[in-house]
């Protein structure tokens, strides 16, 4: 997935395309968020075409993480917490499923 889809899934999913200006601020946050709890240290998402391994490999941890994002931003609670928990689940799997430095996989809590 690039950047470009990315920005695009996210609007259709949240049926917000009000939304197109503040969408990339909304990538931004994810990204933050990822690198934060995953310490990781992705290069910022630029350019349309512009990916990175997370992106490609586990791309729902960037569509919730905007969508957690996205909904906080417009206020809805319910929707905060529903993506949240989805969030923390696609972190469990990525925990589970890849291997960081050539190290076993860590499981972390919420």
């Amino acid at each position: 997935m690039t950047y470009s889809q990315l920005k695009t899934l996210i609007l259709q999913i949240a049926h917000r395309s009000d939304l197109n200006s503040q969408v990339a601020q909304f990538v931004q946050n994810a990204q933050d968020k990822i690198n934060q709890r995953l310490t990781l240290a992705l290069v910022p998402l630029v350019n349309p075409d512009d990916t990175d391994t997370i992106l490609t490999q586990f791309p729902m941890l960037y569509v919730q993480a905007a969508l957690i994002s996205l909904y906080e931003f417009i206020n809805e609670g319910e929707l905060v917490q529903y993506y949240q928990g989805s969030w923390n689940d696609q972190v469990d799997q990525y925990n589970i499923t890849s291997t960081a430095a050539g190290s076993a996989p860590v499981i972390t809590g919420a």
